[in-house]
């Protein structure tokens, strides 16, 4: 165990993950949005809140009634929690239409922590170079992609 103690300004540095390659190949900076924080705070549209509710109550039901209000819904928060998960390159909302749909849908599993790897196989914030996560993770210390 480490006994190196952190600083309040490295730690909040630590939440920008840098090097994040999508499956386009782009490689992007990201930081995780806060949901909760942001939905207290009033931060997440009153109309996005009822998609994100939405779409999670729809999540492995066994025959969902999708609507086209919940799809149009879905990639309004969508393109919502990519406009705020990506640093850099820095985008809008309205500019998400404009990315690969693979590259929305990696981004939005970041956001609602469904994924902490990217398209080659980096944990996005650098714990598959340490070798405790290697053994968690079953990687042997020389698979393919995950050396520099």
């Amino acid at each position: 165990m480490s006994t190196t103690k952190t600083t309040k300004t490295s730690w909040k540095k630590a939440a920008v993950h840098e090097g994040v390659t999508l499956p386009s190949g782009t490689v992007v900076s990201i930081k995780l949005p806060n949901l909760g924080l942001m939905l207290k705070t009033g931060q997440i549209p009153n109309t996005l809140i009822d998609a994100a509710v939405t779409a999670q109550n729809t999540v492995g039901s066994e025959s969902p009634e999708i609507t086209r209000e919940m799809i149009e819904g879905q990639w309004d928060f969508a393109s919502f929690l990519v406009s705020k998960t990506v640093v850099e390159p820095a985008i809008t909302q309205e500019e998400v239409e404009e990315i690969p749909a693979e590259d929305v849908e990696m981004l939005v599993e970041f956001a609602t922590r469904q994924r902490d790897i990217d398209a080659v196989f980096r944990h996005i914030s650098g714990l598959d170079q340490l070798e405790s996560f290697r053994q968690f993770r079953s990687l042997a210390s020389g698979a393919a992609g995950l050396e520099d």
